[in-house]
């Protein structure tokens, strides 16, 4: 397959992976940012995990039983090696989320577990633990006319001066059956089964995200409880604020020192601008998917009070 170039976080990429996912572009070859390729012999003979995680200083190594080996070379080369007969949608679900953050740190940006969208003249940044509902609580202000930013990965860019700012993605999001019925989306999306033993289906939004980099207005650490009947939000310590969005990085996955010292560092200071620049609010929101149609209405209210 001959290779594409792609625009998504800010960056060009040229690929030999087909990644449906993202706007195909044309630019000039020294214009490209990031090369994806395919290369033989990176596969390791034995794995002691999976997925196997081994990320160091001066090269990092990511293998999934069903998709394959992934080897950041430098802050510019992914050399990949899929597994015979794995198709490059599969291929592009680790490849854009867990192998790209740690390439996006690489090159200065704090990469999020987050969903990211503007509404009503706001952007805003969902976070929260696995089945938070970061995907499902961003999905219902969409369904009421918001932007999508970027869903799983968010990339922040963070000076020591001015205000930080996400680089959108692309235009999908990852729901479970029950997520997807309850939202009762009926036209503009078309879906497709993120992995084989998964049920949750990636979902290929209608609207197009902002272009350029946004600022970032609030954001909300998610609490989804069976036992909150009402929404709520209030703004969170500067202690716990740090401490949910370090627990939040892709970074944390990998180990915050692999890295080494240096942008241990760094990374941490950008955590800590984030939280100096940006309000950093918790949201209690109800378990029952009945109740998503409320998410707009509660934000439109906070956003007003």
């Amino acid at each position: 397959m001959p290779q594409k170039t792609y625009q998504a976080f800010g960056l060009h990429i040229q690929s030999d992976i087909l990644l449906s996912a993202l706007e195909e572009i044309e630019c000039d070859l020294s214009d490209v940012d990031i090369f994806f390729l395919r290369e033989g012999g990176i596969t390791r003979q034995t794995h002691l995990a999976d997925p196997e995680i081994d990320v160091r200083a001066d090269a990092q190594y990511f293998h999934w039983k069903a998709v394959g080996a992934f080897l950041i070379r430098d802050a510019k080369t992914v050399l990949i090696q899929p597994h015979e007969d794995i198709s490059d949608h599969l291929v592009s679900q680790p490849l854009l989320g867990l192998v790209m953050s740690v390439l996006l740190e690489q090159r200065g940006l704090l990469s999020l577990h987050a969903s990211a969208v503007s509404y009503s003249g706001q952007n805003f940044l969902f976070i929260g633990d696995k089945g938070a509902g970061k995907s499902t609580t961003a999905m219902s202000l969409i369904a009421a006319g918001a932007i999508p930013l970027s869903d799983d990965l968010v990339p922040v860019e963070v000076s020591s001066f001015g205000q930080p700012h996400l680089h959108p993605s692309f235009p999908t999001t990852k729901l479970f059956p029950d997520s997807e019925k309850a939202l009762q989306f009926q036209s503009g999306v078309s879906g497709k089964q993120v992995h084989p033993h998964s049920t949750k289906r990636q979902l290929q939004l209608g609207r197009q995200p902002m272009n350029g980099p946004q600022k970032i207005d609030r954001i909300f650490v998610l609490e989804r409880s069976q036992n909150t009947t009402k929404l709520s939000a209030s703004i969170l310590p500067a202690h716990q604020a740090f401490d949910a969005i370090r627990h939040n990085c892709f970074l944390s996955r990998c180990g915050e020192q692999q890295l080494g010292q240096a942008h241990q560092i760094a990374h941490l200071r950008r955590c800590g601008a984030l939280i100096a620049n940006v309000p950093i609010m918790t949201m209690h929101i109800p378990e029952d998917l009945d109740r998503l149609h409320e998410i707009p209405e509660f934000m439109s209210q906070l956003l007003a009070g």
